[in-house]
């Protein structure tokens, strides 16, 4: 099953405020992905919004391969 990104968070940026809410959410979706057997993204960069490093422990927490290469950029 193939996710064609913006999966994660609502919006690009996240304010401080809304961090610690949007990624126990996304988490939670996290969770769903890899209980639904999902296996491929194509991150947005909506996905991105707290970071590559944040993207990548929700894609390993998800078991899913990113696989485009917008999600590697700085």
């Amino acid at each position: 099953v193939l996710e064609s990104g913006n999966t994660f968070f609502e919006i690009p940026q996240l304010p401080p405020r809304r961090q610690e809410l949007a990624l126990a959410k996304a988490e939670l979706i996290a969770d769903a992905y890899r209980q639904m057997g999902v296996d491929v993204m194509v991150p947005g960069p909506r996905d991105l919004a707290l970071g590559k490093e944040a993207f990548e422990k929700l894609a390993a927490r998800a078991g899913l391969k990113a696989v485009a290469a917008n999600w590697l950029k700085d």
